[in-house]
């Protein structure tokens, strides 16, 4: 099987999550997405735009601040805050990532249920060239569920999928160089390396 790399650039969102048991654990949020400039190390995020789904391009401050919108709704406001994100950029073929730049967000999470420990939430997506994107979010609030279709989401779940596959103005990027444009299913259950991280300190 073909192996699918990251980048070209790719935008890390970190997120801590302070819950007991382990206290606040740091978490990152990746995705993949493409840059109509090839920035300098040090770069700010107000200096280059990332390229949307539909070819316009978005400055990538904006566009970051976008996805944290739809981001913050699932994670818990108790406890929970979106601290800052990460530009780097990926050696072509490899996993090999250069640091290029940060930009301060400083969000709380606005779900109103408490964070549940460990717990993961998965959303995989069809591409447009036939492979499959998946985004996962951590020590959200929820409960184990068996996998659920697009139609069976709330409100706050949908609003993030819709972001993710929109036909126009998502930045993500799949792995296959395809764009994320169908929701197959969405998980939710113990994610067994942050139960390791908070409960095996």
């Amino acid at each position: 099987m073909a192996v699918n790399f990251p980048g070209p650039y790719e935008n890390r969102i970190i997120y801590t999550v302070s819950l007991e048991p382990g206290g606040p654990l740091t978490h990152e949020f990746r995705y993949s997405m493409e840059l109509d400039v090839d920035p300098s190390p040090g770069d700010p995020y107000n200096t280059m735009d990332v390229v949307l789904s539909g070819g316009s391009t978005l400055a990538l401050h904006t566009s970051t601040l976008a996805v944290v919108n739809v981001m913050e709704d699932l994670l818990s406001e108790v406890g929970s805050t979106i601290d800052h994100a990460q530009l780097w950029r990926y050696t072509p073929g490899t996993f090999d990532a250069q640091y290029i730049s940060s930009y301060d967000i400083g969000q709380d999470g606005l779900h109103s249920a408490a964070p549940t420990a460990a717990m993961g939430l998965i959303f995989t997506f069809r591409t447009t060239l036939g492979g499959i994107m998946k985004c996962v979010l951590l020590d959200v609030p929820g409960d184990n569920n068996v996998p659920v279709t697009y139609a069976e989401l709330d409100g706050d779940l949908k609003a993030f999928v819709d972001y993710v596959k929109h036909p126009t103005q998502s930045p993500f990027l799949a792995r296959d160089g395809g764009r994320p444009f169908v929701n197959l299913k969405t998980f939710s259950g113990q994610n067994e390396a942050i139960f390791k991280r908070r409960y095996n300190r």
